[in-house]
C-alpha cells in the first residue's frame, strides 16, 4: 500500500496540470474543416484524379469518413489534462499519465499512424518560393503576391481546371496548406513527416492552457497539425 502511494504521489509530482485544476469547462477549435474532404474526393471523382492522388503520401485520407464524430473533443481534452513531464524526455516528444501507465506520444507513433516520411528540412527551406512560368499559380491566380487558402477552395470547386492533374495539386494545397506542388518532384522527396509532425508537437502543449486564478471558467484553445 505504501508503494503505491507513493507511485501515485511521484506520478502527481509530474503532471503539467494539477489534478485540483481539471474542473474547468474548456472549448477546442480544430483549425482544419474535415468536411472537405467529401467535397475534395467528390471532385477529384468527377475529374478522374482520385486514383492519381491516393498515389500521394496524403492519398489515405480519402478513405476516411468525413463524419462529425472523427474528432473526438472530450478524449483530446481528457488526454492533454494527463499530460506529464518526464524528466528523460526529449524535446520533440509528449508523455501522458493514463491510468497507472506512462503513455509516449513521439515522431515513432506519428509514422506509424500516419505513414508520412522523416528527414531532414534544411535542404527545402533554403530557397524562398517561386512561381514556375508555367505553373499551377500564374496559371489559376496570375502575379498576386499572395494567394489564400480560401481562394484556392474557391477555385477548386469550380472545377475548370486547365491541365490534368491540376485537380489532384489543388486537393494537396487544401491538405497539407503548402504550396510545394509546383515542383512535384519536390513534393515527393519532401519529409512531410517531419513538417507535419513539428507542428503537431508544438501546438499541442502551446494550444492547451487551463484558466488562471481569475479567468472564466470557461476556456477556449486551439489546436492546429495533424490532429
Amino acid at each position: 500500500m505504501a508503494n503505491t502511494r507513493t507511485e501515485q504521489e511521484n506520478m502527481e509530482s509530474l503532471r503539467s496540470v494539477s489534478k485540483y485544476r481539471w474542473g474547468f469547462n474548456a472549448g477546442i477549435n480544430i483549425h482544419y474543416k474535415w468536411s472537405h474532404l467529401h467535397m475534395i474526393r467528390e471532385m477529384l471523382c468527377q475529374v478522374n484524379e482520385l486514383e492519381n492522388f491516393k498515389r500521394t503520401c496524403f492519398g489515405h485520407v480519402m478513405d476516411v469518413k468525413a463524419d462529425k464524430s472523427l474528432f473526438c473533443f472530450s478524449f483530446m481534452h481528457y488526454l492533454m489534462l494527463r499530460r506529464i513531464n518526464k524528466p528523460d524526455a526529449t524535446e520533440v516528444e509528449l508523455w501522458f499519465a493514463i491510468g497507472k501507465t506512462k503513455a509516449r506520444f513521439s515522431k515513432r507513433e506519428f509514422c506509424l499512424v500516419t505513414g508520412l516520411k522523416f528527414g531532414p528540412l534544411s535542404t527545402f527551406i533554403v530557397n524562398p518560393f517561386e512561381a514556375l512560368p508555367r505553373g499551377i499559380r500564374l496559371r489559376y491566380w496570375g502575379l498576386r503576391k499572395e494567394v489564400k487558402i480560401q481562394q484556392v477552395l474557391d477555385t477548386f470547386k469550380e472545377g475548370q481546371f486547365q491541365q490534368e492533374g491540376d485537380g489532384s495539386k489543388m486537393a494537396l494545397i487544401l491538405i497539407a496548406t503548402n504550396s510545394l506542388v509546383e515542383n512535384m518532384d519536390e513534393w515527393y522527396a519532401f519529409p512531410w513527416g517531419t513538417y507535419v509532425w513539428s507542428l503537431t508537437v508544438d501546438y499541442l502543449p502551446r494550444g492547451f492552457e487551463p484558466p488562471t486564478a481569475g479567468e472564466a471558467d470557461k476556456k477556449h484553445y486551439h489546436f492546429y497539425g495533424f490532429i
